[in-house]
């Protein structure tokens, strides 16, 4: 619950200086990988409790302007196949940022809300399937930021 409530913390606590937010991003980025990684699927929950709509459009203008500098950026389609032939799409920093956000503020209020269980399947599933491929090309390209800069 601390590597969620410190990457919400990013969006919804006192801003501070965009290169240290930056910081700051990469390394909640990782910690939530690691946990997200190791975090075993429990079984499913029968608890069928909606955690309330976390606002995309809001939790995007926070990140927008905790993040000025952060934009779109370039990813493979495949990673694995087409080698040296695969489209290249583009991802958004941003949409990132507050997609992430809006999974763990799920899993947060599964935590405070429901069981241990169903927080814990939220969490993972949605590593998973949505927001862990948000945070893997969100760490890509905050690293090649630096490399490119």
């Amino acid at each position: 619950m601390d590597a969620i409530s410190n990457y919400l913390a990013l969006l919804e606590d006192v801003e501070r200086p965009e290169a240290e937010a930056i910081t700051a991003l990469d390394d909640e980025l990782n910690r939530l990988m690691r946990l997200g990684r190791d975090t075993p699927l429990p079984g499913a929950t029968d608890d069928e409790r909606d955690a309330p709509d976390w606002e995309y459009d809001a939790r995007r203008a926070v990140a927008t302007r905790r993040f000025p500098s952060l934009g779109y950026y370039n990813i493979p389609a495949s990673i694995s196949r087409s080698l040296a032939e695969t489209e290249v799409v583009v991802g958004d920093a941003i949409d990132d940022v507050a997609d992430i956000a809006g999974d763990l503020a799920d899993a947060r209020w599964r935590f405070e809300n429901t069981t241990e269980t169903d927080a814990l399947w939220s969490f993972r599933f949605f590593y998973d399937h949505h927001w862990g491929a948000h945070a893997n090309n969100l760490r890509w390209y905050l690293f090649a930021l630096g490399k490119e800069r």
